[in-house]
């Protein structure tokens, strides 16, 4: 399809640009401190400048992922990336999954995570990441209650998009049900 783009500077615009179609979504609160985060940006596809005429700008649609409509933002295209190399981070990094991108209730293998860890912490694509948990502890449980216990490790991801203060991951191993505000680390040895 040909859509008609509002440039904010379309002198700037070349033929040829590429840029990723996103429709903002919910607000994002980190699970652990309460403060807003940012916003859901749902990945709508990408399009492709194909004329300027003084302030009109036009472009035609590449692909889509989701149904687009009018007010959808723009965004420099980023090419999805199709090999990884996997990395570990030079130091150990904790964080919590802020988000999923199906928002959906449980999370598992396969499934992309959104993380509170970015490009500022040292976090970059092929980074590998545990998913972790505390463990909960009764009276029974121990003779000790107040003896720290480890972690549960939940699964393992691996980022595939970093940006300056958050990351995405894929999920690539789970042995238990992962949910919006279980842990992360970084993965050094």
């Amino acid at each position: 399809d040909t859509v008609f783009l509002k440039m904010v500077d379309p002198s700037i615009v070349s033929v040829g640009d590429t840029y990723g179609l996103f429709k903002r979504g919910r607000r994002i609160i980190h699970p652990a401190t309460g403060a807003i985060t940012g916003n859901m940006m749902h990945d709508l596809g990408y399009l492709q400048v194909t004329s300027i005429d003084n302030r009109n700008v036009t472009a035609r649609i590449g692909k889509v992922f989701r149904e687009v409509e009018r007010g959808a933002e723009l965004y420099h295209y980023i090419p999805p990336v199709m090999e990884l190399t996997l990395k570990k981070t030079r130091t150990e990094m904790e964080g919590y999954i802020l988000s999923t991108k199906a928002e959906k209730l449980t999370q598992g293998q396969q499934d992309v995570i959104f993380v509170d860890l970015g490009l500022r912490d040292g976090l970059s694509v092929g980074n590998m990441l545990y998913i972790t948990r505390p463990r909960t502890v009764t009276e029974k449980g121990l003779e000790k209650p107040d003896s720290p216990l480890p972690d549960e490790l939940l699964g393992a991801a691996v980022v595939i998009d970093s940006r300056a203060t958050t990351a995405a991951a894929l999920i690539v191993k789970s042995v238990r049900t992962v949910y919006r505000g279980d842990q992360v680390l970084s993965i050094t040895e």
